[in-house]
């Protein structure tokens, strides 16, 4: 059983001994709380798409007031991860489940999804990354909430030159996924990438839109640094506010590409921030 009730009594066996097995989320709730009636089934959904390697233990906080007062449970819902007997994180209200999936990837890495894991066998066996794209497309429609799932695909439609496809795909998905860090950043990567293939013919020229260009396949080819050196220039010929404001945001989706612990962030963010100021 994946989900289960806990109280006071059962609370050291259920959750603190079987923690050291396996991670446990703890929700404190209460009848009474309309926002817990909200997190309860987002919280459900994703204990099912760990597939049996995360539990959920449910404490009523009215009937087992000593354990809320024992982990200062100060409002609800507040939901905490346990791991090998005791909790190492925590929050408090309703969130979304591209949230609780990104709060619970600190911790424990992402879920293991076994149609991705199948996609994966199956390149590695020599099956052609068309079949395969095709193949968990279907899959992604039959369950469009799934992280693991578009950002497998988006990755194989980038690996494939699919650019468009990527941003096809994230303006179907909802919102919750296609904002998450960990898909939008590939959104970002399409964009450079389908701007690059549908203006070949920018590599001849040598204009400001031209710049762009080049400096758009310079960063899906993953010449970072080029692509963004080419961005500050644009910004340090003091162009018209419009193209500052598009050359900045490409600069912050690059950021967003990179992850904000990237050492390039925060040399190239310097750079942008003297040459605008």
């Amino acid at each position: 059983m994946t989900s289960f009730s806990v109280d006071s009594d059962s609370f050291a066996e259920l959750v603190i001994t079987q923690s050291h097995n396996i991670p446990i989320l703890v929700d404190f709730w209460a009848e009474w709380c309309a926002p817990c009636r909200t997190l309860a089934p987002i919280l459900e959904k994703i204990i099912e798409e760990w597939n049996g390697k995360l539990l959920l233990a449910k404490i009523n906080s009215d009937t087992s007031a000593a354990l809320a007062t024992q982990f200062n449970v100060r409002s609800l819902p507040t939901v905490f991860l346990f791991v090998d007997g005791a909790p190492v994180g925590q929050f408090s209200g309703v969130q979304t489940e591209a949230q609780i999936q990104q709060f619970i990837h600190t911790y424990l890495g992402p879920v293991s999804d076994p149609v991705v894991d199948r996609v994966n066998t199956n390149l590695a066996d020599g099956m052609s990354i068309e079949d395969v794209i095709e193949f968990l497309s279907t899959a992604v429609k039959d369950d469009p909430k799934s992280i693991t799932r578009v950002v497998r695909l988006c990755e194989l439609y980038i690996d494939n030159g699919n650019f468009g496809s990527v941003i096809e795909l994230l303006r179907t998905v909802p919102r919750s996924i296609s904002e998450e860090d960990s898909v939008s950043r590939l959104g970002y990567l399409a964009e450079f990438g389908e701007e690059a293939s549908k203006n070949l013919d920018a590599f001849e020229r040598s204009d400001t839109k031209a710049h762009l260009v080049k400096s758009s396949q310079q960063i899906i080819d993953g010449q970072f640094d080029l692509g963004m050196d080419v961005l500050i220039e644009i910004l340090a010929t003091r162009p018209d506010q419009p193209l500052v404001t598009e050359v900045a945001t490409r600069l912050r989706n690059v950021f967003s590409i990179l992850g904000k612990d990237n050492p390039l962030v925060k040399r190239y963010r310097s750079k942008m921030s003297s040459v605008l100021h």
